[in-house]
């Protein structure tokens, strides 16, 4: 089954286009991996905050990338320093249409 996965994400005060100019490039792996149906990049009103809405062909496909990006080769230099805390994520299975 179809899932979106939705992380929220807030910046440091004033450091969104900081964690933007990290993540943006690093989401070609992202499209790039098993199962990845697309990513799309919503800004927020609130300057310091920023959404992830990603498509995932499976729960599963989800949880493998998600653990991949917890190893050194998936991590994202410098994220985590211009980040106020870790992202939050929803995942949510996708009607069929």
């Amino acid at each position: 089954m179809t899932i979106a996965a939705i992380l929220e994400i807030t910046a440091r005060p004033g450091r969104r286009d900081d964690a933007l100019g990290a993540l943006i490039p690093a989401l070609t792996a992202t499209r790039a991996h098993r199962g990845n149906l697309g990513v799309d990049v919503l800004l927020d009103d609130d300057p310091d905050r920023f959404l992830l809405v990603e498509r995932w062909a499976s729960a599963a496909d989800n949880e493998a990338y998600q653990a991949w990006r917890q190893t050194p080769e998936g991590a994202i230099a410098g994220l985590g320093e211009v980040l106020a805390g870790p992202p939050t994520m929803r995942v949510y299975p996708v009607a069929d249409s």
